[in-house]
């Protein structure tokens, strides 16, 4: 076989690819060559008419009437008023505990520990979760507090207790520490169903009792003999006692009475056990005691603000 002899051009193209490759040349494009490819051009001969003019500009001299701050990196420290304010010591065993064993707690504060603890969450919980909850967070929960944390998350989250007699029955009782029978009628008493009427308020003061409710409350005042129910302490069920036309002028009597010494202390008044008058304004001051009593019992949970029973809207 013929051995392949390298011409010169070859060896030439050779050498231009094993070294830096073809040689570059800044040249100058005619104009033509410049439109026909569309790429812009400045002719060398501006450019070093442009240098030739900046080397004999005079560099600015810095105006020393303007003052010019110095940039600090580092932050300014927050104002009194813009600091945080340090987050709150939630509810646990060792400060709430005892409160869930407690026969007489109050439910208001039961309430103001489960939203301080849970947010507004626990009423939406399964039972089991909730009970588990309650019990790995402050330890025992007794029977009692059982039933009125029940009446609670029903009020809560529903509207029911303003509807129907039996449920409000059912929360009253469970609210005065009493383990309601369900299904069974446990009327109670003037105090009671105050009180019952007082944790409705505090829940959702702008719901409207129903007609229902309101009859339930009617009845036991009047078979209680009450004649005078104060909205305040019995919510509008005065027009249900007024059906006895024949009270009107003693009822009067009453509110005005009741007016003047429902801020006296009742061990300060000299009562005749045989006076009307006196028998009725002081079973309204036996209310009040005992709605004061029951307030008492309630003590302020840290960060709770200051109308917090309202966990979450009522579910239609």
């Amino acid at each position: 076989m013929p051995v392949h002899e390298i011409n010169e051009a070859e060896q030439a193209f050779f050498g231009l690819l094993q070294e830096d490759g073809l040689p570059k040349y800044a040249v100058e494009l005619a104009a033509e060559t410049v439109d026909a490819l569309g790429i812009p051009s400045v002719s060398p001969s501006m450019l070093d008419q442009l240098e030739e003019q900046a080397s004999q500009l005079e560099p600015p001299v810095p105006d020393e009437s303007v003052e010019v701050a110095t940039f600090d990196r580092a932050d300014d420290p927050p104002s009194p008023d813009e600091e945080a304010s340090p987050e709150p010591v939630l509810p646990e065993r060792a400060t709430h505990g005892r409160l869930f064993s407690d026969k007489r707690a109050n439910p208001l504060q039961i309430l103001d520990v489960l939203t301080m603890r849970y947010k507004d969450e626990w009423p939406k919980w399964e039972s089991d979760t909730l009970w588990w909850a309650i019990r790995r967070d402050f330890g025992p929960v007794g029977e009692v507090c059982r039933n009125k944390i029940g009446a609670l998350r029903v009020a809560v989250s529903t509207d029911i207790p303003w509807l129907d007699w039996d449920v409000f029955e059912d929360c009253g009782l469970a609210w005065n520490d009493i383990i309601p029978v369900i299904g069974t009628f446990q009327p109670m008493t003037p105090m009671q169903t105050a009180f019952a009427f007082h944790i409705l308020q505090s829940i959702r003061p702008d719901e409207k009792l129903n007609h229902e409710v309101r009859a339930y409350i009617g009845a036991i005042l009047d078979d209680h003999g009450f004649v005078y129910a104060p909205e305040p302490m019995f919510g509008p069920v005065q027009d249900l006692l007024d059906r006895k036309v024949w009270l009107t002028g003693f009822r009067s009597d009453v509110a005005m009475t009741w007016e003047k010494v429902k801020g006296m202390n009742p061990e300060d008044i000299d009562w005749k056990p045989d006076d009307p008058m006196d028998i009725h304004v002081l079973k309204l001051a036996v209310v009040q005691r005992y709605l004061a009593e029951r307030a008492a019992l309630r003590e302020k949970v840290p960060g709770i603000p200051a109308n917090p029973s309202t966990v979450s809207p009522p579910v239609p």
